[in-house]
């Protein structure tokens, strides 16, 4: 598969949406603007650029630039790798027009002081939801039925919490960065999902 395919593959599904949206296939070259996504798209009012990628494709610095500032100006965009994901941001968008509180990955440590960090992220947790979020915090859910402490289980964990951060709305990182949560932000700045920063009591930083 090619990325041209994919890209045909989502114009395929968007064009299934009918009258809710309008789009277009950006074309590089001469005239266009180096870095814009390959797909621009506008639905039911909300700007959407999506960026298609192979599975392990990098987005250039330019693509990077250019998904920042169009989250930045209200917009959403996304380095997508299927039709799934481009789902999955229109599934976010009707939500938003329902009026449906944004879902955040909360990012925080767990090993170690697991007593101490689990407190810690159900706090984290409770001041998403004080400022208008739904808390995702995979470390808390999934250490309900996966042993963290045996690697192939932890890493099963993970892969499930990165595929998760794909539905969210934002990521929060929270106090000092451990290898896992290191991961976690990776993803998030592959996919082009916005970030916050905040230290272990829950004050906003302007980055890590």
């Amino acid at each position: 598969m090619l990325e041209r395919d994919i890209v045909t593959a989502i114009k395929a599904y968007l064009r299934t949406l009918g009258a809710d949206v309008f789009f277009w296939k950006e074309h590089g070259g001469p005239y266009g603007t180096s870095g814009v996504p390959d797909i621009i798209c506008c639905y039911r009012g909300r700007f959407l650029g999506l960026e298609a990628k192979l599975p392990g494709g990098r987005l250039t610095v330019l693509q990077e630039r250019a998904i920042e500032k169009i989250n930045a100006a209200g917009g959403i965009a996304r380095r997508v790798e299927s039709v799934e994901d481009v789902r999955a941001i229109i599934q976010q968008v009707d939500a938003e027009r329902k009026n449906m509180a944004p879902l955040v990955y909360v990012c925080s440590p767990y090993r170690g002081d697991v007593k101490t960090n689990t407190a810690n992220a159900q706090a984290y947790c409770r001041l998403v939801m004080k400022r208008g979020g739904i808390p995702f915090a995979p470390h808390l859910l999934f250490t309900q039925f996966l042993d963290d402490s045996k690697v192939e289980e932890r890493e099963q964990g993970m892969r499930m919490g990165l595929q998760m951060l794909k539905r969210c709305n934002e990521l929060w990182a929270f106090g000092t960065l451990s290898a896992g949560m290191r991961a976690e932000l990776d993803e998030a700045k592959r996919i082009g999902a916005p970030v916050r920063y905040f230290d272990a009591e829950g004050n906003e930083k302007s980055h890590e």
